[in-house]
């Protein structure tokens, strides 16, 4: 079975294979490499990026927003941190249903990514940084009822919850989420109004974000249960 993330097809064994494998280490990984390195290896690095968020020295804080920076500065980076950050340890949902994933969120950022997001946001070419955050939410919500296995089911609820709780915690510092948020929910409210034979009533928008993600839904396949379960997740963010 295969975890789609964030645009992503990454073998759940091989992600669970890094975690297991994968020994905690306050070394910080190569500049150079965090620039160029291809994404499975990017992932790897995400790994040690993560295990360092989550047990900060204060005299690392800058090197680790250094790192940080360097590997969301280009798309495999990003893929990679963000299949290792959200995918990573710990239990932060416990259900493995949507409810879970719009309960009030109680999960912490560490306060050194926060602040390179923020950054990153604002930076001109941040579109990338912005759909994939945005897919981040999209792809586990729905595959928490496209698994057929509980435990799988799960883990997608904790990634999406994860997802949610990030661009939650960033979407006031691009104007670009909210308008990709929109966009989403649309077209999620649209899929759930398509017949049995595949119409609906509605009209074709000519808006780019619309196309692009009726594009994404049309892709991976989702069906009503899913579209009603995206839209909950963007009902969250745009409330």
């Amino acid at each position: 079975m295969l975890t789609r993330l964030i645009g992503e097809r990454v073998s759940k064994t091989t992600v669970s294979h890094l975690h297991s494998t994968s020994s905690p280490s306050n070394h910080f990984p190569d500049m150079q490499a965090l620039s160029t390195a291809p994404f499975m290896q990017q992932v790897q690095y995400g790994m040690e990026l993560s295990f360092l968020l989550e047990n900060p020295e204060s005299e690392s804080n800058v090197q680790l927003k250094e790192s940080l920076k360097v590997q969301l500065s280009h798309s495999d980076g990003i893929r990679g941190f963000m299949v290792a950050y959200l995918s990573g340890r710990g239990e932060d949902v416990v259900e493995g249903n949507v409810d879970a994933l719009v309960a009030p969120n109680t999960i912490e950022i560490p306060p050194v990514l926060l602040e390179v997001l923020h950054e990153q946001l604002q930076q001109k070419g941040s579109a990338e940084l912005v759909s994939l955050m945005c897919m981040n939410v999209i792809m586990p919500t729905a595959m928490v009822t496209m698994h057929k296995d509980a435990s799988q089911s799960a883990n997608s609820a904790r990634t999406a919850q994860r997802g949610l709780a990030l661009l939650q915690a960033v979407q006031e510092h691009n104007t670009g989420i909210r308008k990709n948020v929109s966009a989403i929910r649309q077209v999620a409210r649209r899929v759930q109004k398509i017949d049995q034979d595949g119409h609906t009533a509605e009209t074709e928008s000519d808006d780019p974000l619309i196309k692009r993600w009726t594009e994404f839904f049309d892709k991976w396949g989702y069906q009503q249960q899913q579209a009603a379960d995206i839209e909950k997740a963007m009902d969250t963010l745009l409330s």
